[in-house]
């Protein structure tokens, strides 16, 4: 009864207030938006994958125009805009706002899920010692879990080519994600070893379980912890490069001279970033050598895809480097190009065992501290799974908002494009020295491999250089 409730509630909410907050795009619409978001990314955009964005359009809006129908929902609106948005390869590219109305959006899939890079769990807090096979999901709603991954997989995309911040993003949001393949049904047919469970979907406010993966994202509402474990182990949390972290990186490194401990573990895992000058902040309290990254300023048609007020962000940013940082600044080939140099802190800087640990949501500002580390300090182990930020560079500076036409659809557009490596070109994000594979259930039973693999490494006495 609610649900049909709901659906006469946006009928008339849609009479009153207009298109858009239509759960439908008429196909014309759909095609316009999609070229316009296509030409946009090719011509305006900093990445260097701009040359296989179009292909991508023309094939999608190519079948669009094989279809029957002459609309397509909002929910397959967004699947086909996270396509386009796939192929520039950057995590700061994305859709900030969504006007477009989607019926049922508050109804999840019933429980979370976890992929492991090749196959699908059930996060099955019930039976957490289950057998793993006995977890396992062939298919939803009749479609392969492989298939459905595919999908899940270009939502939402990384620096580079490479999965690992979808994958990350996929598992944290499981239970938003794929309702968005099947238009937000009423129940899901979800196969497995055992056989078929038909289940209801699950209204979000009744969902009390977290996912596992969650510890990993969040421990308090602070943006470092700091632990002196009895081990000899200093154990220091960075959730965010934001908020008062430049206070608390001063105060922890100040603190460390209190300790002759020769270890010292960074946790960067969920940790999207923040500010650059917060991330360079704590690079210069472990760096050996001086240190520089650069901004590009490419020479683009960016203000002629945007609108008076993203033109307006657009010129302040503009303002900010060409009159404010111009000393820093020279003309190239591919733009203007300001450089950023930096020397280590000479007091309190830890000259001990590094280790650094990442995962698929350490990006931007943490694997832009993570590369500069790589290169100006003498040994840093680091340990967990591959960066989801690029390593060699990335694209940010400024983020006005591209308006698709049509639907109104908002997306985020990094204008500049960062490089923290010039010698590289290993623009997916940095590779650990120690890969280390999380299972479904390693998840379930709350183990930390990252943390005991390093413990271990440490009592070895085998540390690499």
């Amino acid at each position: 009864m609610k649900r049909k409730t709901n659906k006469a509630l946006l009928l008339l909410m849609t009479l009153f207030f207009g298109c858009s907050l239509s759960a439908q795009l008429s196909k014309a619409d759909a095609v316009s938006d999609l070229q316009f978001l296509g030409n946009a990314l090719a011509e305006s955009h900093p990445s260097p994958f701009s040359d296989s964005i179009l292909p991508v359009v023309d094939s999608l809006c190519e079948s669009l125009l094989y279809e029957p129908d002459s609309v397509i929902s909002s929910a397959r609106f967004r699947l086909l805009v996270g396509n386009v948005l796939n192929e520039v390869h950057c995590i700061h590219t994305s859709v900030s706002d969504f006007p477009l109305a989607i019926p049922n959006k508050e109804y999840l899939f019933p429980f979370p899920l976890y992929y492991d890079g090749k196959a699908l769990y059930k996060m099955d807090t019930l039976q957490p010692l289950s057998p793993v096979n006995e977890l396992r999901i062939d298919s939803i709603n009749g479609i392969a879990s492989g298939e459905l991954m595919q999908q899940m997989l270009r939502f939402r995309s990384g620096d580079g080519r490479s999965s690992s911040f979808s994958c990350e993003y996929f598992n944290y949001h499981s239970q938003h994600l794929v309702p968005f393949v099947f238009d937000f049904p009423d129940h899901y047919v979800v196969s497995m070893q055992h056989g078929r469970d038909t289940l209801e979907a699950v209204n979000v406010k009744d969902v009390s379980f977290v996912s596992p993966y969650y510890q990993y994202f969040k421990t308090g509402n602070f943006n470092s912890y700091f632990n002196i474990r009895k081990d000899s182990v200093i154990y220091l949390k960075v959730q965010s490069f934001s908020g008062k972290i430049k206070r608390e990186i001063k105060h922890i490194f100040r603190e460390l001279d209190a300790y002759d401990r020769q270890h010292l573990v960074i946790d960067l895992r969920g940790n999207t970033g923040g500010t650059r000058d917060y991330g360079i902040l704590l690079a210069q309290y472990l760096c050996d050598s001086a240190f520089f990254y650069q901004i590009v300023q490419p020479d683009l048609e960016t203000g002629k895809y945007l609108d008076g007020k993203a033109r307006f962000t657009y010129f302040l940013s503009k303002l900010k480097y060409n009159v404010f940082n111009f000393y820093r600044s020279r003309k190239t080939g591919n733009g203007r190009v300001f450089t950023y140099r930096y020397k280590p802190k000479r007091k309190h800087r830890f000259s001990g065992h590094l280790y650094i640990i990442t995962d698929g949501y350490t990006a931007s500002t943490s694997t832009m501290f993570t590369s500069l580390v790589r290169q100006y300090r003498d040994s840093v182990v680091i340990v967990g799974r591959q960066a989801g930020g690029g390593y060699s560079s990335n694209n940010g500076g400024s983020f006005p908002k591209l308006v698709l036409p049509a639907s109104g659809v908002e997306i985020s557009f990094p204008l500049y494009r960062i490089i923290t490596d010039v010698h590289s070109q290993q623009y997916a994000g940095i590779l650990p020295d120690f890969p280390i594979y999380y299972s479904v259930e390693d998840m379930l039973s709350s183990k930390d491999p990252d943390m005991e693999f390093i413990l271990d490494l440490i009592l070895s006495g085998m540390i690499p250089d």
